[in-house]
């Protein structure tokens, strides 16, 4: 099925980088965006989307922000960094939470988080890092074809798509125990530069 994007009807600028943005994410009441800087900029900026003014500077990352995501009530921030971590950040204090909570041997490249509280990141050593709701620790997937570039969960969180380099494509479906298996395996004939399910469950 084709789908038409519409045409926007306006457009703002959003300023306060001074690099490339790497990332962005978009609260779910659509009231704030956070970009991740890269290079010359290694911070994290959120902007009121209606007035695309800068709410708030988060900094800590020593090297390119390569994956952002709201928390589904918007008060926290999950971001992940070629600086191999992934760290959480209070957004109404612009402050961070705690230590790093996941220190990879490699770059981390992306994270996605579910309606529930799964979050899932994962980058160059072809290890996907899952934290079940209602827990504090991560667990390692291991067995991916490649180096983990984007993820995206349904809506419901029962499903888990993992892009990787050359081209691999894994679904995973969550189990009665909250554990994810692998569903369908792929290979598509280029890269996967983005991943995302409609409401209805369709990737």
């Amino acid at each position: 099925m084709t789908r038409t994007i519409p045409e926007p009807t306006t457009g703002r600028l959003f300023r306060g980088h001074n690099s490339w943005i790497w990332c962005l994410a978009l609260s779910q009441d659509e009231k704030t965006l956070a970009g991740g800087g890269c290079h010359a900029d290694l911070r994290i900026h959120l902007w009121s989307v209606e007035t695309g003014e800068v709410r708030g500077v988060l900094e800590g990352h020593t090297n390119s922000v390569t994956g952002l995501a709201f928390s589904p009530d918007g008060r926290t921030l999950y971001s992940c960094s070629q600086d191999r971590t992934l760290r959480e950040w209070d957004v109404e204090h612009l402050r961070q939470r705690g230590e790093p909570i996941v220190s990879s041997r490699r770059d981390l490249n992306h994270l996605a988080l579910s309606q529930d509280g799964a979050l899932a990141t994962g980058g160059d050593e072809n290890v996907l890092f899952l934290r079940y709701p209602g827990s504090d620790t991560f667990r390692c997937l291991e067995g991916f074809e490649g180096q983990i570039l984007r993820l995206a969960f349904s809506s419901d969180g029962s499903t888990l798509a993992v892009g990787m380099s050359g081209g691999h494509l894994k679904i995973l479906s969550r189990q009665e125990d909250g554990s994810f298996q692998t569903l369908h395996r792929f290979r598509l004939d280029s890269s996967i530069p983005a991943l995302a399910f409609t409401p209805e469950g369709e990737l």
